[in-house]
């Protein structure tokens, strides 16, 4: 953490976090299992999460806050990077 801290302003740093493995959407505290789970603190820390899907089909959901521009940019290279590496992957925008 020291070296990420000593590089300037002129580097953009972001920060990632994954737990695609903790099973969060099976969890039922009595209420019945989540339908959607998601790491509220990425609005203040614009970071990226990784989580597992919700829909059991063993994929992950990636979470991203971004403002609206820059979120139609990511957007556009996400979808074509999927493209480019094939299957059927699908990208759905919440």
């Amino acid at each position: 953490m020291g070296r990420l801290r000593s590089v300037g302003p002129e580097v953009q740093k972001f920060g990632v976090a994954g737990s695609h493995k903790l099973g969060f959407y099976q969890i039922d505290f009595g209420l019945g299992k989540p339908v959607k789970m998601e790491t509220t603190s990425l609005d203040k820390t614009r970071g990226i999460s990784v989580a597992e899907s919700g829909d059991g089909s063993g994929g992950i959901e990636v979470g991203v806050v971004l403002v609206g521009h820059e979120m139609e940019a990511f957007e556009s290279f996400f979808v074509q990077a999927l493209k480019d590496v094939g299957g059927g992957h699908r990208c759905s925008r919440l």
